[in-house]
């Protein structure tokens, strides 16, 4: 006998609550309401499951549909990107792989238990290519793209969910919404440090160089230690001060690039767009900018 739209949710959710029960709970207060719709999209008849995989496996994509319907639609992710098309593709992808294989995947929706500052330094140092579609739903932590010219608070948002420190649901809504307006409220709000201190920020917090009393006038990246900082869309009014393998500065424009975090902050405090008067170099140190630093350990904007 078939399945009734309820109960193929309620064995998909139960599935969820065997992996972890508080993604169950998440998912659950979501779709709870409009349960047996969704019971219905999460159907796999005709997609080739009845000759493929075992019964376990196929609850455990039903889970992980479960799982992007919850998180990749409004009013939690900005817009619906865990439509029919999306859910097909999502049907094919796991058709040939194994109940492991989709558990593994739908434990991206919570964080890891073992998640560290170093975790973020490598991530913003090894995900380093500018290049390909960064998209969030079929995103992996073992992804070394960053999507084609992204924006500084993408690029941290890339390496904050490779390193374990986020989880899809909060990549699927803070991090799919994020722009200059939301960053503070995104990765959190962190503290002000003065120039004394600009040079020593911890490695693997985040930071960000905002302009003084316009926090949507900024740039976002990750503290590599020891003064260095990586970052992306180090372009145009965000140009960036390089050290070259032979330690001589120069200026350059970059869709990624590690730098020393100092000179950057030199830099966008002498430019146009940060409110620089035109003095070169600027007065004092600290004139137009003021910058933060954010413990992504302990940020409570983070989930």
């Amino acid at each position: 006998m078939s399945r009734t739209d309820q109960q193929r949710y309620d064995e998909a959710l139960a599935y969820v609550k065997s992996v972890d029960p508080g993604l169950a709970r998440d998912i659950d207060a979501q779709l709870r309401a409009r349960a047996v719709a969704v019971g219905a999209e999460i159907s796999l008849g005709g997609a080739g499951f009845w000759r493929q995989g075992t019964p376990a496996q196929h609850t455990a994509v039903r889970a992980l549909l479960l799982c992007q319907i919850a998180f990749f639609r409004p009013p939690h992710c900005r817009a619906n990107l865990a439509d029919m098309a999306v859910l097909t593709a999502t049907r094919s992808a796991y058709l040939g792989k194994t109940e492991a294989q989709v558990a593994t995947e739908i434990r991206n929706y919570i964080r890891p238990p073992a998640r560290s500052l170093e975790a973020v330094a490598q991530a913003a140092l090894t995900a380093n290519q500018p290049i390909g579609n960064l998209d969030f739903v079929t995103f992996s932590r073992t992804d070394r793209f960053l999507g084609a010219n992204p924006i500084c608070y993408n690029g941290v948002t890339a390496w904050l969910f490779i390193s374990g420190m986020v989880s899809k649901q909060w990549l699927a809504g803070p991090g799919n919404k994020i722009d200059a307006n939301s960053a503070d409220a995104a990765f959190g709000q962190g503290q002000e440090i003065p120039p004394a201190q600009w040079s020593s920020i911890p490695r693997g917090h985040l930071w960000t160089i905002q302009r003084q009393n316009d926090p949507t006038t900024c740039h976002w990246g990750v503290s590599l230690g020891s003064g260095l900082a990586a970052a992306t869309n180090n372009t145009l009014g965000s140009l960036v001060l390089m050290l070259t393998r032979d330690d001589e500065t120069v200026q350059k424009k970059s869709a990624y690039d590690t730098f020393e975090f100092e000179r950057i902050c030199q830099v966008l405090n002498s430019d146009f767009k940060y409110g620089h008067a035109g003095k070169n170099p600027p007065a004092k140190p600290d004139t137009n900018i003021k910058v933060k630093q954010i413990n992504s350990m302990t940020s409570q904007a983070l989930y």
